[in-house]
């Protein structure tokens, strides 16, 4: 006899049809928040194992039962989608939730996925197995994609598959088997003074100077920095204040002595006005973006980049030693070479576990101000 539960953990309004079939325990969402309606629903479901056990009997007649029992009651068609149809439904459903590029880089992963599966894409997800999982999984690392990339094309994967098992689309979710690849990462390097002040002197404008420095004195990410208000900068408090896109973090960060002269090279603006109007509008990547811009600036003041990982593979990319993000690392270095305390260095990066905006005591804006001030100068 069958009967029927709520998700424990609150994941989804559905309840749940248990019941028994074989000496086995099944476990489907009935699809329906109405107790009444979602017994009528198990019945349906128990009637539909009862056929199964018939001789002769097609799956498509199993199915065909199952779907006017959901009909019947609740006035729609079963929900059995196909894998394609399910990771579309997903994605529509991220849309209000996670930004564009994030939904590029989802639909992306989709793309990649449906391809490696072909006609396979058109069967139903109960038909994923892990060892598809691993075959998607060696394929990737085949065409040369580094074990950091393939975990984080598996973590976007393991979303749209875990909703449908918390859904009752799928009995157990296969690729939450799939364990992480270990890999060595990409060694970055850090800029000297001397290569920050050949940076500054070979900037092609004001813009690009105080980009440069800012990424220097702040320790802040291209993206965060390129989109930067004047409303971020209190010149009376010597601060700036932005929020961390990757993580939502607030920061609050000392204004370096040094970086106040390039802020007074470009021509001030008020609240939501680009600090970098040229440059704010600007991706990051691409041929035309902001990290392939900072490489002729590079390559002008005779600072070759390196090569921390080579190309492997026809997905795989060569990774730079030294790129804009060099600066984050460069700041940190000489922040610890100056003898600033590791938390200290943390809290000013951001690098933090705790995602909630922090308010900073006096005390604490006074040791970050000590901290700052403890970058050596590259002034061009």
């Amino acid at each position: 006899m069958g009967y029927l539960v709520k998700d424990a953990w609150d994941r989804s309004p559905y309840w749940q049809a248990v019941y028994f079939t074989g000496g086995r325990k099944i476990r489907k969402s009935t699809k329906c928040t109405d107790k009444g309606r979602a017994r009528a629903v198990l019945h349906g479901f128990e009637a539909a194992e009862m056929l199964a056990a018939t001789a002769g009997v097609t799956e498509q007649q199993i199915r065909q039962v199952m779907s006017e029992t959901i009909a019947r009651v609740t006035g729609r068609r079963l929900y059995d989608p196909t894998i394609a149809e399910h990771l579309s439904g997903w994605l529509k459903s991220e849309q209000e939730t996670v930004s564009e590029s994030t939904i590029r880089r989802y639909s992306q992963v989709a793309r990649d996925f449906e391809s490696f599966l072909g006609p396979r894409r058109h069967a139903r997800l109960d038909a994923l197995s892990k060892e598809i999982f691993l075959s998607f999984r060696d394929k990737l690392r085949a065409e040369g994609c580094s074990p950091r990339s393939v975990n984080q094309t598996l973590k976007i994967l393991r979303r749209p598959f875990k909703l449908a098992f918390d859904e009752g689309l799928i009995q157990h979710n296969p690729i939450a088997a799939i364990k992480r690849l270990r890999g060595s990462p990409a060694v970055k390097g850090v800029f000297t003074p001397e290569q920050v002040a050949q940076l500054l002197a070979h900037a092609p404008n004001a813009e690009w100077k105080l980009l440069i420095a800012l990424g220097y004195y702040t320790g802040a990410r291209l993206m965060d920095l390129s989109r930067l208000t004047w409303g971020a900068i209190d010149r009376k408090a010597r601060t700036i204040a932005f929020c961390q896109k990757k993580t939502g973090d607030a920061l609050l960060i000392p204004i370096h002595p040094e970086l106040f002269r390039y802020l007074d090279k470009v021509p001030a603006g008020v609240g939501r006005a680009p600090l970098l109007p040229s440059l704010a509008h600007k991706s990051g990547t691409g041929k035309s973006g902001l990290s392939m811009a900072f490489r002729k600036v590079m390559n002008a003041a005779g600072i070759d980049s390196g090569v921390a990982r080579m190309r492997a593979g026809e997905r795989g990319r060569s990774v730079s030693r030294l790129s804009f993000h060099s600066l984050r690392h460069t700041f940190t270095s000489e922040l610890a070479r100056a003898g600033v305390a590791p938390e200290i260095r943390q809290l000013l990066t951001g690098h933090r576990d705790d995602s909630s905006h922090r308010t900073y005591t006096h005390l604490e804006l006074d040791t970050f101000r000590r901290a700052v001030a403890a970058l050596p100068a590259a002034a061009s």
